[in-house]
């Protein structure tokens, strides 16, 4: 642990505690901290009171903390949230989010997103800019009853600014070093009427990035971004409000800053490569997205009925040199279309009576259409002969591939429909039983969802192949294979969700509770399988046909002379294996979980603190564990057997001094292991062995996340500057595992940043660092066989930064 983690554990353990200690009461410390749900005010079509009075874990921000925090992404704001992992490696493809031991790095998300109440299907979205936002809020455990299929970890909503609510014109000025960064981001909130408001808003994004590739000579991890939004809400008559909202955005990362690590065992015969990024091939992703919703609500005296009608396209291209170092191997490319609709009809109670509902049924549609060609080169293509060689080597024979054409490509489309419905209902019951204060959640989702993939992927390859042998050499001339597959899986899936939960309020901002509710993600099937199953099924073919080739060979005049009994030993020394791989194979189970969880809010000292806690305990059915193909030509999602995650959270927030001083601290603590889990694993390039996970850490998952920070804005009066303010926090997470047998983690790290600035008013002024300690951790780490030895890579996080915001108001 290096010396800022024992500091920023001494600080929080420490000086935690001591917020609640008594201090001489004045007239300035009388003021509360600042209650986000009544500041900052947003609808929900579902929930029917505020987040910190309801039976959930939750944390919520507000425009000023994500300012505070210089937190522009999602995967920044994760850093300040207990229990939330979303780590910025890779590119926006991934988008990795993990709650409680729950999360995905591949295919169907674990944890929901919500952005004004629209659902986003598929996680390649999730790496999205926090533009205009006016509140985040982070509800973790299970959140299925309300919103379905794969909220199993938990839930991110994100709130755009309400043109009736803020009005003016904001631009902020943007500028970091080392990275090379620069960003310029307008929005204009206007009320035209009593009845109309809207609002326009676009941004522009650029970083070099941190890293240098040595082979390519360029500077890799940076990205450029940009888009708008536009949002219009109309009010046609007092109970009717429709919000109409657009946004477009475009994002290129500039390739992925693996560095190699060395061999996993065995002597490094490259030493000088040792910490630097090799790839030759060209690597990067681009994405472009568009976001299309109507909000219709109804107001009535009894209740409210919503309406959201959503419409989302993706599209994108990760290009990727697979094998990760300088040597020729194979590269890949995955093109993704997406095309989503949603409808969801919601009615719930309203006017806080006793018994509290909410209910609606859903439905979504997508489309999905996913080209992915790998390129096989005539180095990689070699290794096929690399068994048969090791068989017919003691006889002094060998295979040598002759591919007069270079790379191999294994090519093809992918479409994967998936349809979706729901019904679902919750109900709570307040003072149950005549006990003022006690209150009981009941509710029940129904969810049906049906996928399909129709595939049609392979490709064709024209060879030669020399046969050496103590008789004389064989050149086999005109060989030619073709593998592909096509056809069609389809499955479906009904599911029950519940949840039950029971809450103790003492007042309205003191309560406690316990529930229990089940979790749901959805299953799926691996596309980046079928290029293991081409392989597969083309070293096969090939073999066959030239133990073929080599027999019709010898029984040319050419080897009359050669005496039968040779030839037959020739022939039969060549082995031929079967392929057995089939496209069913490519398909993974959904993943469900029941989830026990007791927990908190609170307000002391007269409502200048507040404490929110929790302590769960999950049990995990056909976990979905993301793990390298035995090729090492990409991720695959595998099913184990069972897992279990429990834990603990906790966070603190407080305002003293009339709130100019403002501080938070939290700490979330998670134990994720499998309980039955045994895999098949390459253990040399010819056998595969049964392995036993049982016990072992969930890959991914950081055992400890923490964070603390202080920030003081001081006013001041008759003067040109408005106020001063400064602040500093500390995020850590740690103890990371990087894979099932759990060989390689991430020790616990910590990072510092601090900023400070000036307000004028109209202009602001802010200074920032991050990473002050340029401390050196592993963002993620991963071994790959692609090369036919055991590798270590890893991409190292982003190092001390410095940056100023200008940003003006009017």
């Amino acid at each position: 642990m290096d010396r800022l983690s024992i500091i920023s554990a001494v600080l929080f353990l420490s000086g935690a505690p001591s917020y609640a200690l008594p201090i001489e009461e004045t007239a300035e410390d009388s003021a509360r901290v600042k209650d986000i749900e009544e500041v900052v005010i947003v609808y929900s079509p579902k929930e029917t009171g505020k987040l910190r009075q309801a039976p959930i874990a939750v944390s919520l921000f507000d425009r000023t903390a994500l300012d505070d925090q210089h937190t522009a992404s999602l995967k920044e704001l994760s850093a300040f949230v207990p229990n939330f992992y979303m780590p910025d490696y890779g590119s926006s493809l991934t988008s990795a989010a993990y709650i409680r031991g729950i999360g995905s790095r591949i295919n169907t998300p674990a944890v929901g997103l919500y952005v004004d109440n629209v659902g986003y299907a598929d996680k390649s979205a999730y790496d999205i800019e926090l533009l205009d936002v006016e509140r985040v809020d982070v509800l973790r455990g299970p959140q299925a009853t309300l919103y379905g299929r794969n909220a199993m970890g938990g839930l991110l909503r994100v709130f755009t600014r309400n043109p009736f609510h803020y009005q003016g014109t904001d631009i902020r000025l943007g500028t970091s070093v080392k990275d090379k960064g620069y960003q310029l981001s307008a929005s204009h909130y206007q009320k035209t009427s009593h009845r109309m408001a809207y609002a326009l808003s676009g941004f522009y994004k650029h970083s070099e990035g941190f890293f240098e590739n040595a082979t390519r000579h360029e500077t890799v991890g940076g990205n450029e971004t940009g888009g708008g939004r536009i949002r219009v809400i109309y009010l046609p008559a007092e109970a009717w409000k429709l919000d109409f909202s657009t946004d477009y955005s475009y994002r290129e990362d500039r390739g992925y800053p693996y560095r190699y690590l060395g061999v996993t065992e065995g002597e490094e015969s490259r030493p000088d490569r040792i910490g630097r990024i090799l790839y030759n091939r060209p690597s990067f992703y681009r994405r472009s997205l568009l976001n299309s919703s109507l909000n219709a609500q109804y107001t009535a005296n009894k209740f409210i009925l919503s309406s959201v009608t959503a419409y989302q396209n993706l599209n994108d291209n990760m290009t990727l040199d697979q094998d990760f170092t300088d040597a020729d191997y194979f590269s890949l490319t995955q093109k993704q279309r997406i095309n989503s609709w949603s409808e969801e009809l919601t009615f719930k109670s309203r006017d806080n009576r006793r018994w509290e509902w909410t209910g609606g049924i859903y439905a979504m549609y997508q489309a999905l259409r996913t080209k992915s060609p790998v390129s096989l080169t005539r180095e990689f293509m070699n290794t096929v002969f690399d068994k048969a060689n090791a068989a017919i080597s003691p006889m002094g024979m060998g295979l040598t591939l002759d591919m007069p054409v270079s790379p191999y490509v294994a090519d093809g489309a992918f479409d994967t429909p998936t349809t979706d419905l729901a019904a679902f209902h919750q109900s709570t019951f307040n003072d149950l039983f005549g006990a003022e204060g006690l209150s009981l959640v009941a509710g029940l989702r129904v969810e049906y969802e049906k996928m399909r993939l129709d595939y049609d992927y392979g490709g064709r390859m024209d060879y030669g192949v020399e046969l050496t042998s103590p008789m004389m050499p064989l050149v086999l001339e005109g060989l030619s294979d073709d593998s592909r597959f096509r056809g069609s899986l389809k499955h479906d899936y009904v599911q029950w969700l519940p949840k039950v939960a029971l809450q103790y309020h003492f007042s309205a901002q003191n309560n406690v509770y316990v529930s229990w509710s089940k979790g749901y993600r959805s299953g799926g099937y691996n596309v980046q399988m079928f290029s293991d199953l081409v392989q597969g099924d083309l070293k096969s073919r090939m073999m066959r046909s030239v133990k073929n080739k080599t027999a019709e060979t010898l029984d040319g005049p050419m080897y009359d002379h050669m005496p039968e009994a040779v030839k037959q030993m020739i022939v039969h020394q060549i082995p031929q294996e079967e392929f057995s791989g089939t496209p069913a194979q490519t398909r993974f189970k959904p993943e469900y979980s029941y989830n026990y969880e007791a927990g908190g809010h609170f307000s002391f000292s007269d409502g200048k603190i507040q404490l929110d806690a929790a302590v769960f305990y999950m049990d995990v059915y056909d976990q979905q564990i993301s793990k390298f193909v035995s090729s090492g030509l990409g991720r695959v999602m595998v099913n184990a057997g069972r897992g279990r995650s429990c834990g603990t959270e906790i966070g603190l927030r407080g305002g003293w001094l009339d709130n100019r001083l403002t501080w938070h601290a939290s700490y979330g603590y998670t134990h994720s292991v499998f309980k039955r889990y045994e895999a098949q694993e390459a253990r040399t390039e010819t056998a595969q062995e049964a392995v036993n996970y049982d016990g072992n850490h969930v890959p991914f998952v950081p055992m400890h996340t923490l964070a603390a920070g202080v920030e003081y804005e001081q006013p001041l009066e008759h003067h040109k500057v408005k106020s001063y303010f400064f602040g500093v926090n500390t995020t850590g997470a740690g103890k990371i595992y990087w894979s099932e047998d759990n060989a390689f983690h991430q020790p616990f790290y910590a990072l510092l940043n601090a900023h400070a600035g000036l307000d004028f008013g109209t202009v602001r002024i802010d200074i920032w660092g991050k990473n002050l300690t340029d401390t050196d951790y592993d963002a993620f780490f991963f071994t790959s066989v692609a090369t036919t030895r055991n590798l270590k890579f890893g991409q190292q996080g982003n190092p001390l930064q410095f940056g100023v915001d200008v940003s003006l108001h009017f």
